[in-house]
């Protein structure tokens, strides 16, 4: 081999390591995410920031964090929440020795139409409106009565009544009292029972019936001793 062409094969091989090193060399940039495409069939891999593809395939690097988007569109107003108890400076319930009973009722339902009401924390921040006068808790009922229906012959066990149209989830509308107990109802799941008695609340008498439905069920919650008169304060 002629001088002229040793040296024309060495400056190619030179090229070509020097192409090679370029297409195949990653900076390191642990920033970007990088792999390589086989020139032939176009496979990728993802490898090392420290690493270099391999003869026939070339580098590709992606950012790992995109380009911030442009703000959405304002999403429709979400609708109004329920209404919460009264907070501080509001009217409040106290007993003969100053302890609150609880804030003054809304003047609505079917109580509040003949009694001024306390509302009463029965569970898990829900709420009923009960009956008070000065001489404390009354047992005021809706027209008709509130009848409690059981599944068993002698009105022992869970209790079923009509379900009365309550404002919020966290207010469930009126509660009749009955020797210390608040009496309440929740809505409906909606599955039939069979009715063997029946008791009209503030009366001890248990009758026996034959029914079938769906019912709400009813539930209770003691009431704390309070002391007489009542009073209403800010």
């Amino acid at each position: 081999m002629t001088t002229p062409k040793i040296l024309s094969a060495i400056g190619a091989a030179s090229l070509a390591c020097a192409l090679g090193t370029y297409l195949s060399a990653h900076g390191g940039n642990t920033a970007l995410i990088h792999g390589c495409a086989d020139n032939k069939n176009g496979a990728l891999r993802i490898i090392a920031a420290a690493s270099s593809c391999k003869n026939g395939e070339s580098p590709l690097d992606w950012n790992i964090a995109g380009v911030q988007g442009p703000p959405g569109t304002t999403g429709t107003p979400g609708g109004i929440g329920p209404q919460g108890p009264p907070g501080e400076g509001s009217l409040r319930v106290v007993d003969s020795l100053g302890v609150e009973v609880g804030p003054l009722g809304p003047r609505s339902g079917v109580i509040a139409n003949t009694h001024d009401t306390v509302l009463v924390e029965v569970s898990g921040g829900r709420w009923v409106a009960v009956a008070v006068g000065f001489d404390g808790f009354i047992l005021q009922l809706p027209p008709g009565g509130f009848r409690l229906n059981y599944e068993t012959s002698d009105c022992t066990g869970q209790a079923y009544g009509a379900y009365s149209f309550k404002t919020s989830r966290s207010f469930l509308g009126d509660g009749y009292v009955e020797n210390g107990v608040v009496y309440y109802a929740l809505p409906s799941d909606g599955v039939p029972h069979s009715f063997q008695s029946r008791r009209d609340l503030g009366s001890a008498t248990c009758e026996p019936q034959d029914s079938f439905g769906a019912m709400a069920t009813v539930h209770t919650h003691a009431l704390s001793d309070y002391g007489v008169p009542f009073s209403v304060v800010r």
